[in-house]
């Protein structure tokens, strides 16, 4: 199995020592197939097919209406074989239906123990019963009924559809891939509130200590305060049921994103349809040109490309160089899951008090949303544009047209830097050589415009110089990938649109979701002391990592709502579902 490739450079070093363990077990794995006779190994997951990450998820809610924002944490951990590893760091976050459309997704970077975030719920989906559902890209390669979900209830006040479940219920009910299970939680945490009645706007204070000396646990907890009623405290978790037909992936697809989100994808012939193997595939972001790099496809035509920590939304040009030149298609994986489920269907149903409970709640939502129009950061996940230096580093000479004399091309300018790298024609054929002595003096330069790599085309000695606005330039050695060369020329057209050049061959732009906001960015909005906005949230309070000690008590405080009725405070382990506690309080 081919490793995941960087350009070479001192941080690149580091990420070779940490890849080798991984590649010494994914040649391993890619040696087994499950239910298939293999010879026994030590590791657990290998023996069982199993991806040996277990993630437990949990939200602030279990009823929403739509519009509103999932907040959530998880707890992360791996079998002992992978903890020297530092294994996933990267998680992907969707909210479903019951058979897998997607609704909105999001990724976040992974740690041990555990993550927290938020997701928005979109305006426009239906009425019904979804799930919220976690996994990393490793579990791609095992069952889809192994990653961690959270069944919930989406109210949508301004559409009167109900999402459509399958066309005969009974059917899928005896068929099912797996159950909810649901269990009364030990009531080991005692919850006190210093009150039973409150008033809006005054502060409250709760103290947590644990009742029960056998099942008390020091560790990390999660507290939620919403109304009574919202939250589902006997849900536990989803287990798959052995299906007739139902077999766990015998091939290793994804590899484990161990430094971070990762871009996979694979190039074929557009003339035989088959893989294209061992040509070289280049990758560079347009905007800022903060990431480039090689890598060769492997013996099926995959290439696999390890990205630094960035978030939103970003545009990248990807290329392959096969030897014939012939056409060829690449194909990119966004990264999220496209294998097929079916969970089990809940009809979306409300009893009376959800009924008034969920009228309530639309009337706040609307309230909220109004006051709050434009200032809510949660609704726009994209992050700030953050002005980053390209990939090839500040070390370089910038070269202003404006403060040269107008010269007819861009190879006569180029022939004119004394130093740093002249230009011939020779044959019609471009060449580009540096005119500084180096180590590898006898390499050509690495070639960009407008951060996309372009090879020596000679076209570019021929361009306009009225077009170009800047050439930035590296006159030292510099290594990509496997790739020498004397130094680096990177070219910005004065529109950014290439000077005019045609890259339609082999190649496209594209753009991929890297990380979204932080944890930090996840935490619902606080009443302003003296504020003069209604006070009409749903999620009173949420605290997805508290440190709950034996022997001692925790206290929190917060301000208490304006909308009336029964409030319940909820606290549960993240490590140990069966451990919670709960009290309620009233609001007049």
């Amino acid at each position: 199995m081919s490793a995941i490739n960087l350009q070479i450079n001192p941080m690149t070093s580091l990420f070779m020592k940490k890849s080798f363990p991984l590649f010494v077990i994914c040649y391993l794995i890619s040696q087994l197939a499950c239910g298939q006779k293999t010879q026994p190994v030590r590791n657990e997951f290998m023996n069982t097919c199993s991806s040996g990450e277990k993630i437990h998820l949990f939200t602030d809610r279990n009823l929403y209406c739509a519009g509103e924002t999932i907040f959530f944490t998880t707890s992360y951990s791996t079998i002992k074989e992978l903890d020297f590893l530092t294994w996933s760091q990267v998680l992907y976050v969707e909210l479903i239906t019951w058979n897998g459309n997607k609704l909105a997704q999001l990724k976040l970077k992974l740690h041990q123990p555990g993550i927290s975030g938020c997701i928005p719920i979109p305006d426009e989906i239906p009425t019904g019963n979804y799930y919220l559902r976690v996994y990393t890209k490793w579990m791609q390669n095992f069952s889809v009924y192994d990653y961690a979900y959270m069944p919930m209830k989406v109210v949508n006040p301004y559409k009167p559809l109900i999402e459509q479940g399958p066309e005969n219920i009974s059917v899928v009910r005896e068929t099912v891939s797996g159950r909810l299970h649901r269990k009364i939680p030990t009531r080991a945490i005692a919850c006190t509130t210093n009150k039973s009645t409150y008033n809006s706007g005054e502060k409250a204070e709760i103290d947590f200590h644990f009742n029960d000396k056998e099942a008390s646990s020091s560790g990390s907890y999660y507290i939620t305060i919403s109304r009574a009623g919202t939250v589902d405290t006997t849900f536990t978790y989803f287990k798959a049921d052995s299906l007739p037909g139902f077999e766990r992936n015998q091939i290793i697809d994804h590899l484990p994103e161990i430094n971070g989100i990762t871009i996979h994808g694979r190039v074929y012939s557009q003339v035989s349809g088959t893989p294209v193997k061992f040509v070289p595939v280049y990758l560079s972001e347009t905007r800022n040109g903060w990431y480039y790099a090689i890598y060769p496809t492997n013996e099926k035509g995959d290439f696999y490309f390890s990205l630094p920590d960035n978030m939103g939304k970003n545009d990248f040009f990807i290329q392959a160089e096969p030897a014939d030149s012939l056409p060829v298609k690449i194909e990119i994986d966004n990264g999220f899951c496209t294998n097929p489920v079916n969970l089990p269907y809940i009809p979306f149903t409300l009893n009376e008090y959800e009924i008034a409970l969920v009228h309530s709640m639309m009337i706040n939502q609307q309230i909220t949303d109004r006051f709050t129009a434009g200032i809510n950061p949660l609704k726009d996940t994209r992050p700030e544009e953050i002005k980053q230096i390209p990939f090839y580093g500040s070390k370089r000479k910038i070269y202003q047209m404006a403060d040269y004399i107008e010269l007819p091309t861009l190879g006569e300018f180029l022939f004119e830097l004394e130093y740093e790298a002249f230009a011939k024609i020779s044959s019609g054929a471009g060449s580009y050589y540096s005119k500084g002595i180096t180590a590898f003096s006898n390499y050509p330069p690495l070639l960009f415009i407008d951060n996309i790599h372009v090879g020596h085309d000679s076209r570019l000695l021929k361009l306009d110089l009225n077009r170009i606005e800047r050439i930035e330039i590296i006159d030292k050695g510099y290594v990509a990938g496997n790739m020498k060369y004397s130094g680096l020329i990177a070219i910005y057209s004065k529109n950014r649109n290439f000077a005019g050049i045609d890259l339609r061959q082999n190649n496209t732009f594209f753009s991929y979701d890297l990380f979204s906001k932080p944890a930090t960015a996840c935490y619902p909005e606080k009443r302003s002391s003296g504020s003069r906005i209604p006070d009409k949230r749903n999620l009173v309070y949420w605290n997805p990592n508290i440190q709950l000690t034996a022997g001692s008590k925790t206290v929190i405080s917060f301000d208490i709502p304006d909308t009336k009725g029964q409030y319940m405070i909820f606290v549960r382990s993240k490590n140990n579902p069966d451990i919670s506690g709960s009290c309620y309080f009233t609001v007049n």
